[in-house]
């Protein structure tokens, strides 16, 4: 593995959360560094690394939302550290290690009126690493099968 940090202006986002998989909304430049050309569309849920990854963050999220409603947000509990894997660098093995603090909550729409309610939240990424990982592992079966085959022609 190799960390390579990542340095650029406030990295920052603006989700809505109440989309299934976190729809980017907004998001500085420093942002747009590690999303490409065009942050347009980006679901930030999909870029986690694993399902467990997507889970933990949308619980977090979850959290710091609840506690926001009942006026007991802890700021020093609204960050945690996260593993993404952005689309456009898997092919290369590129992953991103970066701590994610919750900054501010806004809520749009009106429940009352009939127009659908989003809750934004901004997220800041800080500690920003670039991961070089490794290569997947080969199937077992195929290495064993070769193996096996191997064994039969020098009989």
């Amino acid at each position: 593995f190799r960390r390579v940090l990542f340095r650029s202006g406030e990295v920052a986002v603006w989700v809505d959360t109440s989309t299934p998989l976190y729809k980017v909304v907004r998001y500085t430049a420093g942002f747009s560094e590690l999303c490409g050309p065009s942050a347009e569309g980006i679901e930030l849920l999909q870029w986690m690394k694993g399902s467990q990854q997507s889970h933990m963050f949308e619980r977090w999220a979850q959290n710091c939302f609840n506690d926001y409603m009942h006026d007991e947000l802890d700021q020093d509990k609204c960050v945690i550290h996260v593993k993404l894997s952005p689309p456009h660098f898997r092919r290369f093995k590129l992953d991103v290690e970066a701590t994610v603090e919750l900054a501010e909550i806004e809520m749009t729409g009106d429940a009352d009126s009939g127009a659908s309610e989003h809750i934004i939240m901004q997220f800041k990424f800080s500690r920003i690493a670039w991961i070089h990982s490794r290569a997947a592992p080969r199937n077992r079966h195929t290495q064993r099968s070769t193996h096996s085959r191997a064994n039969i022609a020098s009989i």
